[in-house]
């Protein structure tokens, strides 16, 4: 039989090389050595439970024998009463049964690694939360704040788009559609959104839309004053249906890609659809929205719609248009939100019943104006004093079209 002593060291050199190596790779894993002490003892003791065989009951063979191995920062020990002729399974198959628990500990560490932290995670969560809370919480309350934000948000705005352009196209690549985003300027409505308080005086003496049908002077009296008037000169000749067919049929390629919207209410219909069978036009209810933003586009529509001569020169005219076509009995619907402020509405076709509401900050104050569009009329107004609304008058299809400046 060999002897304990010698037996008992080569055990513990074998069990402390091991524990090394562990050691190693529980550092790398960023692992404390509590957790590795505690991956050790579970396999050590689970290897000690499957392969000590059974001692005999008449005689009680061996003494209470202790394994110890000191790492740099702590002690694994094994505890177990062991039979006589353990050590030398031990010491003969040493080479095997440091092969499995070696492997047995390294998945468990293995297992360690993977498993998510959801502590750490919480705590990194909540720093990241608070931090941007504190941050804003500065900005929004000190001129200081303020000014400091904003020097270096303005030197860092143009690298920052830059890159999410470049991050971007990967994405745009696989879903085109996404495009149509870039020319929305609001994505998602909020609800509880109020306009800023303008003042009223633009409005408060209005009572009904001027006519001013062959007046010439605009520049001095009307040019950024906001009070609406209408006019019937300003168009050279009346736009149906069949002059806008002709138009996309001609300028398909050029109206196609600067389209922005095409939405159809209470059915869905293709662009392409709506200009080649005119039959979809007999539905009575159906209210179509065609929104164009490209400069090829608005040529293609300068070849039928003449600039306004109320129109200022040195203005710059919104590259953004809407036509709105309504059956007889379509629903009445706010008139979509300009580039800018100076709106100018132009009726192609038909009749339409247009209704001035007052913007919200001044609705106790200024009077709601209503007037019926006939053919060539064009209406000009300020959106930031009102809110228009169409709806159907004399149960006739119609069309619209509209356009701002700045």
């Amino acid at each position: 039989m060999s002897d304990p002593g010698n037996s008992g060291a080569n055990i513990s050199a074998l069990l402390a090389r091991e524990v090394q190596e562990l050691q190693g790779l529980a550092a790398s894993w960023g692992l404390t050595e509590h957790d590795l002490e505690n991956c050790i003892n579970s396999v050590v003791s689970e290897h000690l439970e499957n392969n000590i065989p059974a001692e005999p009951n008449s005689t009680v063979v061996g003494e209470r024998e202790s394994v110890s191995v000191k790492t740099e920062h702590s002690v694994v020990t094994t505890s177990q009463h062991l039979p006589e002729d353990y050590e030398s399974l031990i010491v003969g198959e040493s080479s095997r049964e440091s092969g499995s628990s070696a492997v047995a500990a390294h998945e468990q560490l293995m297992h360690k690694q993977q498993s998510p932290d959801y502590g750490r995670l919480f705590k990194a969560v909540l720093i990241v939360f608070l931090s941007t809370f504190v941050v804003i919480l500065f900005t929004c309350r000190t001129e200081q704040g303020q000014k400091f934000v904003s020097r270096h948000a303005q030197r860092l705005a143009y690298p920052v788009m830059r890159q999410l352009r470049f991050l971007a196209l990967p994405v745009v690549g696989r879903v085109p559609s996404l495009t149509v985003l870039y020319d929305k300027t609001c994505i998602i409505e909020n609800p509880l959104y109020r306009e800023v308080p303008v003042e009223c005086w633009p409005c408060e003496e209005v009572q009904q839309v001027l006519d001013l049908t062959g007046f010439s002077n605009f520049s001095q009296l009307y040019e950024q004053k906001g009070i609406p008037f209408i006019v019937q000169d300003a168009l050279n000749r009346e736009v149906t249906f069949e002059d806008i067919r002709q138009l996309y049929k001609e300028h398909k390629e050029e109206l196609f890609k600067g389209t922005v919207k095409f939405a159809s209410e209470p059915e869905a219909v293709e662009i392409d659809d709506f200009f080649q069978h005119a039959t979809l036009r007999l539905q009575n209810q159906m209210h179509i929205h065609w929104k164009l933003k490209r400069a090829g586009a608005t040529r293609a529509l300068r070849t039928v719609f003449q600039r306004l001569y109320f129109v200022p020169n040195n203005t710059e005219v919104s590259l953004e248009k809407h036509l709105l076509f309504d059956e007889s009995y379509s629903a009445s619907y706010d008139l979509p939100e300009t580039e800018f402020s100076n709106v100018w509405v132009a009726q192609l076709e038909g009749y339409r019943r247009l209704v001035l509401v007052p913007c919200y900050s001044c609705l106790h104050k200024c009077k709601v104006l209503q007037l019926v569009l006939q053919p060539k009329d064009v209406v000009y107004y300020n959106q930031q004093y009102w809110k228009p609304k169409s709806l159907p008058h004399n149960n006739a299809n119609a069309i619209t079209y509209m356009g701002s400046f700045y």
